[in-house]
């Protein structure tokens, strides 16, 4: 099954703020993450999002993923690791949040190997 791995970008500073991943049309998704931010969803990425309302992020598509990429010389399948190297491009301005996304245990690792806790 294809995964799309997008970013959504401030129009007000042209910085990617959230990677997000889907199976769905990326328009789609933002759609559920706006009216999610309007129904005052709590998190990092909800708030800044009602902070641009009424406008919308701009969205751009970063890759297009299969699942199957090469890890170690041999290929394994991992949506999770794909959308991982995007938000390491993008940590500094970027408001994905351990703490309101729990299912993806490995980020840490992954993201910022060399953080202590």
């Amino acid at each position: 099954m294809k995964q799309y791995i997008y970013g959504l970008i401030d129009p007000r500073d042209y910085k990617v703020r959230y990677v997000g991943r889907t199976t769905k049309r990326i328009d789609k998704r933002v759609e559920q993450h706006l009216t999610a931010a309007r129904a005052g969803k709590p998190g990092p990425m909800y708030e800044w999002l009602r902070s641009l309302l009424p406008t919308k992020p701009w969205i751009v598509c970063h890759e297009v993923c299969d699942g199957l990429h090469k890890r170690k010389e041999r290929w394994v399948i991992s949506y999770t690791h794909v959308e991982t190297k995007w938000i390491k491009r993008y940590r500094r301005d970027c408001l994905n949040n351990l703490k309101y996304e729990t299912r993806k245990r490995d980020w840490k690792i992954w993201v910022n190997p060399d953080e202590k806790e």
